[in-house]
């Protein structure tokens, strides 16, 4: 992994040892899953801004992206 995936990767755990003792203790699936779409969202939101600095039509590819995946902006 690149260092910016570290950085996301650690960004999702900050964000999931933040979330309510309930929901961390649930289950091993639920745990796995809060951390996976926040690492997710985070991947996609990277893209959205890379896109939008990087092309001249950025700002659309960055739409789509968080359409598609449905990450609200």
């Amino acid at each position: 992994m690149n260092e910016r995936i570290k950085k996301l990767e650690k960004q999702s755990l900050d964000y999931f040892w933040s979330l309510d003792d309930s929901v961390r203790t649930t289950d091993t699936f639920t745990a796995n899953s809060e951390f996976t779409k926040k690492f997710a969202e985070l991947i996609v939101r990277e893209c959205d801004r890379y896109a939008r600095s990087a092309w001249e039509h950025g700002d659309l590819l960055g739409r789509d992206l968080l359409i598609h995946f449905g990450v609200e902006e």
